[in-house]
């Protein structure tokens, strides 16, 4: 297991903080993070600020079990007010902040004034807005990001490079176990978690994007390697992807506004939806 560098600033956090919200991608190392973290902030050094020294309890509102003990939201909450409460994927419950402010602000009245919650969740503008609002000055954001070089080490700088910064494909026991985890991460992230945020697109659709990106990426490093300072121009499969786009969408959709876009952009054009 990787030492992640945001482990002691969320230790800290705890302790100056009623609640922290730790965002990040699916499958970044959030829930291993704060496993990891809950030995040292719940039970070590009993005392002290953000610490009743009672092991913290640990929510994932996608599973039946724990959401269940959520019928009573603000009763159950309350009967844990001894403990660090880490609740994961905490995006499933929108109405849960507004009830946290209340009791955040009777704990603090009854002077525990750190160390209430440590929230898990996605990095999600509209998420963002919500809390803001409802727990305002008594929260604190931190988003993870992956592995980057220096937590990965000087030896795993070669598997870094080609396997990318996500914990279970940087770690996998061999190059082919990488990519399978690679491609369950695309499909769970196409087919389940962009359709919670909004955008009907189908997953068929938003792969073929995501593939025409790479594409293009691949290529202006190429050029760029080429001809320094120099753009590459659009290659004839970006605009076969852009086509495939407007007549799978008819023209119109979000998928297609950035598929030209980009090809627009890079005619050295200005855009406008």
């Amino acid at each position: 297991m990787l030492l992640r560098r945001l482990s002691p600033i969320i230790a800290r956090d705890l302790t100056r903080h009623p609640a922290v919200a730790l965002l990040g991608p699916r499958q970044v190392g959030k829930t291993t993070l704060a496993r990891t973290l809950n030995v040292r902030v719940g039970a070590a050094e009993p005392g002290s600020p953000g610490s009743t020294g009672t092991p913290p309890e640990y929510l994932d509102l996608e599973n039946p079990v724990d959401l269940a003990k959520l019928d009573d939201t603000s009763g159950y909450l309350r009967s844990r007010g001894d403990r660090l409460l880490i609740i994961d994927e905490v995006q499933r419950m929108p109405g849960l902040f507004a009830i946290l402010r209340g009791i955040i602000d009777e704990r603090i009245l009854a002077g525990r004034t750190t160390g209430h919650f440590l929230l898990l969740g996605p990095a999600s503008i509209q998420r963002l807005r919500q809390s803001s609002e409802s727990l305002a000055g008594r929260i604190a954001y931190r988003e993870l990001a992956p592995i980057d070089i220096l937590e990965a080490g000087g030896e795993r700088q070669d598997a870094l490079w080609i396997r990318g910064g996500f914990p279970r494909s940087l770690l996998a026991e061999d190059d082919e176990a990488s990519v399978d985890r690679r491609a369950n991460f695309v499909s769970t992230y196409l087919e389940r978690d962009i359709p919670q945020l909004g955008p009907r697109i189908p997953a068929t659709t938003l792969r073929r994007f995501w593939t025409m990106l790479a594409h293009r990426r691949r290529r202006r490093r190429a050029n760029a390697r080429s001809r320094s300072g120099r753009h590459a121009d659009v290659s004839s499969g970006d605009r076969g992807a852009a086509r495939g786009f407007r007549s799978e969408r008819g023209g119109g959709g979000l998928a297609a506004r950035c598929v030209r876009t980009v090809v627009r952009r890079d005619r050295g054009r200005r855009w406008r939806p």
